[in-house]
């Protein structure tokens, strides 16, 4: 996970950078950290500008939280207590 490492680095220096928001969610997404990824690319959002130059990153963002989310209520849902 030296990615995650590398940006978590990115945004202790500069926390409102949005890229490296995004690309910390998707080295989490990768690793198989769902909350790391979820918490990453809400960051993403709250950072990143409105406009046209993040606007697919920002649908793109959205949409991987959707799946994520989904998939972490799956998992909760078919543990047994």
């Amino acid at each position: 996970m030296q990615a995650k490492t590398d940006y978590e680095k990115a945004l202790a220096l500069n926390p409102k950078d949005a890229e490296a928001h995004f690309n910390r969610a998707l080295a989490c997404e990768k690793a198989g950290k769902r909350k790391g990824a979820i918490e990453g690319f809400r960051g993403f959002l709250r950072k990143s500008p409105e406009g046209p130059g993040y606007g697919i990153y920002r649908e793109c963002a959205h949409e991987r939280i959707i799946g994520l989310e989904k998939h972490f209520h799956d998992d909760v849902k078919g543990r047994e207590y």
